[in-house]
């Protein structure tokens, strides 16, 4: 069987005998989660009525963070990619227009090779 990654269920089983395999441009990139710890600047008073349900924030707060750019690191790439990003990179890419699965409770994604904007690279 050739190397990529075995699709399983959530007990870690394989459900099929398939393997994901990036084929021409594409990218298979396990996808860091959003980081929303920031300083909110909110009272006592406020999070207490959080808390206690006085207070009610819409869902639209859930489109905010959405809107954080996506980051993750290459675990395969395709054969006619031709942009210089090896497996083990960290990229930037495009939120939408990417397929996203779930593998053994990682978020994958399989990202174009013109969808991926940048290489994050350490400091």
């Amino acid at each position: 069987m050739k190397k990529g990654i075995r699709a399983t269920n959530a007990d870690g089983l394989s459900k099929s005998p398939f393997t994901l395999k990036a084929l021409n441009d594409i990218y298979i990139i396990e996808e860091e989660p959003v980081e929303t710890s920031y300083e909110t600047g909110t009272t006592t008073e406020v999070t207490d009525a959080l808390k206690e349900g006085k207070l009610f924030i819409p869902d639209a707060y859930k489109d905010f963070a959405e809107k954080f750019p996506c980051r993750g690191k290459v675990i395969a790439k395709g054969s006619k990619c031709k942009a210089d990003i090896n497996l083990g990179d960290r990229v930037l890419y495009a939120r939408l227009g990417v397929q996203r699965l779930i593998h053994k409770g990682q978020n994958i994604c399989v990202v174009r090779e013109c969808d991926i904007h940048a290489i994050l690279e350490s400091c």
